[in-house]
């Protein structure tokens, strides 16, 4: 044992199963806590443990009694990540008892132990956002929507007030913004919105998101502040080993950003189209093609499917071939570029691409008549929209991947073809609101099997 242990409730969660791997691989000895047939049910979850597996797991249902035997001092936090965050479950009773109630008896408990007691408070406590997101506000000031917003308003009131009659020697509680990253398929619908997203995209090749219920915010221009998984940890972890004054946080990233990454609009609606789409039409050694389309025009990131696959595929989102702005030519193996030529010149189009690509890829595109050459780290525009390409990893000239950008701010990263992610590449795409990603190379498999 490297130290005290550290206690992790909810650990079968999203958010507590990626702190408890954060902190095993840091070294410390882990207890895992969450209802144990979680543990293997959960796919991602599943996998997160086999790779880091924890010094123990501990039944929720027998936490107080395990944590009741130990003695002062031999734990060295307890990170409470465990409720039920169903906000559409209307059971008062039921929340009461395992958010409310069941956290005031963890608090006890860490105050007996004399151990660092860290708890997942959340943004729905401040309901509507009517009066405001401010944390220094006392809890009773704010009106949540749902029992579960109510669960958590109440127990932030009483950490701030009864319970200070007996606490634990350093405390905080994190009231947590829209939280997304891997493993958290089995929340269902409670999932986060880009990983609905990202599931509408595998499904539909495209994105819808809310509908705005309130004036003067278009469809998709609703904004929330969104906070990677692994930020939130860094936080966490920050917190415990350094310490902050006892008391209640925001934990976001501070920035809120808009919903515009839906597709299209039902039919029947007439609110305003969002500012960028993005629709793959293809994805994967058969060929791969992005659409863009911006309010000022709609252009291709790569061409992988033949001319005609690729007016068929634009075809069903209404658009033509001869209005495209042009392309973008990410590299110059055939599942990129096998339409890019014949589109290029039956629709005098534009290609953009870096001159290692042009000259390597000379042969499978042909001539094109109307070249805009690109250089990797520098932005250009394509229909209003921002594109930084940056070096990706792949048995290719000069790859690159990119960072869109439209004009509200939203951006979204694409890298495909990618065996390993660089450090570069893990900057660049740090903060995005979508992420487009394609591993199919990997250069040990490539040297050693049967694939030409």
């Amino acid at each position: 044992m490297s130290g005290p242990l550290v206690l992790v409730t909810g650990a079968a969660g999203f958010i507590g199963a990626r702190l408890a791997e954060r902190l095993i691989q840091e070294g410390e000895e882990v207890a895992a806590c969450d209802a144990p047939g979680h543990f293997k049910a959960r796919s991602e979850i599943a996998a997160l443990f086999k790779a880091c597996p924890p010094g123990q797991v501990v039944d929720r249902e027998k936490l107080p009694a395990w944590l009741a035997g130990l003695r002062p001092g031999s734990v060295g936090a307890i990170f409470h990540m465990g409720a039920c965050t169903d906000t559409m479950n209307y059971d008062e009773a039921y929340m009461e008892r395992m958010n409310t109630a069941c956290t005031r008896t963890l608090w006890g408990l860490a105050a007996r132990l004399k151990a660092p007691f860290l708890y997942a408070s959340s943004a729905a406590v401040y309901g509507d956002g009517a009066r405001g997101y401010d944390d220094a506000i006392p809890p009773e000031a704010f009106s949540p929507l749902n029992p579960y917003g109510w669960s958590k308003q109440r127990f932030d009131a009483w950490a701030l007030g009864e319970g200070q009659s007996e606490r634990p020697p350093r405390w905080a509680g994190f009231r947590f913004f829209n939280v997304y990253g891997f493993a958290e398929t089995h929340k269902g619908k409670m999932a986060s919105v880009l990983r609905q997203a990202f599931t509408q995209i595998q499904e539909r090749g495209r994105v819808r998101l809310f509908r705005s219920h309130r004036a003067g915010i278009a469809d998709g221009r609703q904004k929330r502040d969104f906070i990677l998984a692994e930020d939130l940890v860094d936080v966490l972890l920050h917190a415990w080993r350094r310490g902050l004054p006892d008391g209640i946080y925001n934990l976001g990233t501070g920035r809120a950003r808009t919903f515009t990454g839906r597709a299209s609009a039902p039919p029947s609606s007439t609110a305003e189209e969002p500012q960028v789409e993005i629709a793959l039409l293809g994805s994967g050694s058969q060929g791969n093609a992005v659409l863009v389309r911006s309010g000022e025009g709609a252009f291709l990131i790569d061409a992988g499917l033949s001319a005609r696959q690729v007016a068929e595929r634009l075809a069903a989102f209404g658009v033509s071939p001869g209005e495209l702005a042009g392309l973008v030519v990410t590299h110059e193996h055939i599942d990129h570029v096998r339409g890019a030529g014949a589109l290029a010149r039956k629709w005098e189009l534009p290609v953009w691409t870096n001159r290692a690509t042009r000259e390597a890829g000379a042969g499978l595109l042909g001539p094109i008549g109307r070249w805009r050459e690109v250089e990797v780290g520098a932005p250009f525009e394509v229909a209003g929209v921002k594109l930084e390409p940056f070096s990706v990893p792949h048995d290719a000239a000069d790859p690159f991947g990119l960072l869109l950008q439209s004009g509200d701010g939203y951006r979204v990263a694409l890298a495909t073809d990618m065996g390993f992610v660089t450090r570069l590449v893990r900057e660049r795409v740090k903060g995005v609101q979508g992420l487009i990603l394609e591993f199919n190379h990997e250069l040990d498999m490539l040297l050693s099997g049967p694939y030409p």
